[in-house]
């Protein structure tokens, strides 16, 4: 909803927030499968212009290789997030996440044939204040901005989770569940504000 038509920039931040928080201490084989998932609830409808000139099979093959790059987003990212990845304990880690979504990006604008850099992270920020960025670092830039934004966000909220379970009296550290249960939360506010948003 951060690209054109809808133009609500400020959910590629949050919705990078959530993938982050979702792919936090999951490891590379789950993240590569959400990152997979992910990419295709992107992909298939913002490709659908495709399926208009081409057919339904060249658009979803489109959708499914452009999201293949995400599920390497996921592998990534799901792995320095986990506990056994390069870093050591699971927790949100901004400037590694949006590393890997700018290598993601790269890849597939570069690969195969030339790539398809179509809905790059940093393509929904033209109205928003991040544009600035670009003078700068370019397009990837921007993308890089947008994903550290969102996972900070996502590490402040693991961190306030973390910070309620131990004051909580006689609690265990479950602090795995209520995240996952506040990134439902989140997403079933997200569907509600598709309903009755601009259309």
């Amino acid at each position: 909803m951060a690209f054109p038509r809808f133009d609500l920039w400020f959910l590629a931040i949050f919705g990078m927030g959530l993938l982050s928080w979702v792919l936090l201490g999951v490891g590379a084989k789950r993240g590569a499968l959400l990152g997979f998932v992910a990419g295709l609830a992107l992909f298939i409808p913002l490709l659908s212009w495709s399926g208009i000139y081409v057919g339904a099979l060249p658009w979803i093959a489109l959708a499914t290789l452009s999201a293949l790059y995400v599920a390497i987003f996921g592998l990534l990212a799901g792995y320095l997030q986990s506990d056994r990845g390069l870093l050591g304990t699971a927790r949100v880690r901004p400037v590694a996440v949006g590393l890997a979504w700018v290598a993601a990006e790269l890849g597939r604008s570069t690969t195969p044939f030339g790539g398809f850099p179509w809905a790059r992270l940093g393509f929904s920020q033209a109205d928003s204040p991040i544009v600035g960025v670009a003078r700068w670092l370019g397009v990837p830039g921007v993308s890089f901005v947008v994903v550290v934004i969102g996972a900070t966000i996502a590490l402040v909220a693991q961190s306030l989770l973390v910070k309620l379970d131990a004051s909580a009296p006689g609690k265990g550290n479950n602090v795995e569940s209520k995240s996952r249960f506040g990134v439902a939360a989140v997403a079933s506010l997200a569907v509600v504000a598709l309903l009755l948003g601009p259309c």
